[in-house]
């Protein structure tokens, strides 16, 4: 079996990478929402759905597009920013090299050296969202080379996991950020239209239902829609997969499928407002507990986000 240090340097490394694929497009998302709206953008919404409104607020920062851009993108400080993902990506993928593709080395590289520039902050939005489009191009081909030219081994698996337990965390944060006071009411056209776009859903979503922008709908869709690749159940579907594959897995595919099968019968779609809330919220909860467990079984270490 593949040494339990390399396993956790691959989980980490697909987990930072696909933590600057969901930032990426969650601030694409947001800046082209900025070029298109009737209503200029809430800059603080994708502080608070990444989870670092604290850390925002302790330095007594304004909700101002360049501030956040800056936040959110280039500061090395923020853990969960752009630059600081690339570079932890980085580091995990340098230790275990030798297992990995040349392309997916060098793609990563590629992430690292677009980062030495500084445009992504920009005020130019068209600009940044160049910068935005080329980083998450990048990093679709490094997911495709990992698919097509990686043996479907133990390697591979840890990586898909990670990235699976990543998009599913963050498509719940981006689901109750923009379901707030939302689902019962009917809420905005365009606010459903941009929660679409930051996971880049729409078409997905217009192709499968055929409907308009429904509250109800988009919940069903991102949360059970069993082909979209960034749904909820699609997501926890295919972890189940990958752990299939990994040896000494049952304790944590056990409790993978558990939620599964909760989340199917919980039907979020149906749920009043507070209900779907506190839903998500122990949605997410969960999600964490399945990473400390497959963190306890798998890696000599606890590890933390």
């Amino acid at each position: 079996m593949m040494l339990s240090r390399v396993g956790e340097q691959l989980y980490w490394m697909s987990r930072y990478l696909e933590r600057m694929d969901n930032t990426a497009r969650l601030i694409k998302a947001t800046t082209q929402q900025m070029l298109d709206a009737r209503h200029p953008a809430d800059w603080r919404a994708p502080v608070d759905i990444l989870g670092a409104g604290m850390l925002f607020d302790g330095r007594e920062l304004a909700a101002h597009e360049s501030t956040v851009m800056a936040f959110l993108i280039d500061d090395a400080h923020q853990p969960g920013s752009i630059r600081a993902c690339v570079r932890a990506a980085r580091e995990n993928a340098r230790t275990v090299r030798e297992l990995l593709p040349t392309d997916v080395w060098e793609g990563i590289n590629e992430l690292h050296g677009v980062m030495r520039d500084d445009f992504g902050t920009n005020t130019r939005r068209r600009r940044r969202l160049d910068f935005l489009r080329h980083l998450i191009a990048t990093n679709q081909r490094i997911n495709g080379i990992i698919e097509g030219t990686l043996s479907h081994g133990p390697p591979y698996h840890f990586i898909l996991l990670a990235r699976l337990l990543e998009r599913a965390d963050m498509t719940s944060r981006i689901l109750d950020k923009h379901t707030t006071g939302e689902v019962d009411n009917g809420g905005s056209p365009d606010g459903w239209m941009n929660t679409l776009h930051a996971l880049d859903g729409y078409l997905m979503y217009r192709q499968s239902l055929g409907v308009g922008l429904d509250p109800r709908s988009v919940v069903r869709f991102l949360m059970l829609d069993p082909a979209f690749p960034r749904s909820v159940r699609f997501c926890l579907r295919h972890m189940g997969d990958a752990l299939l594959a990994l040896p000494r897995s049952a304790p944590v595919l056990a409790e993978v499928q558990r939620l599964d099968r909760r989340h199917v019968e919980a039907e979020p779609h149906r749920l009043a407002l507070g209900a779907l809330h506190d839903y998500i919220d122990q949605l997410q909860t969960e999600l964490a507990d399945i990473h400390g467990l497959i963190a306890r079984h798998y890696f000599p270490e606890p590890l933390t986000c």
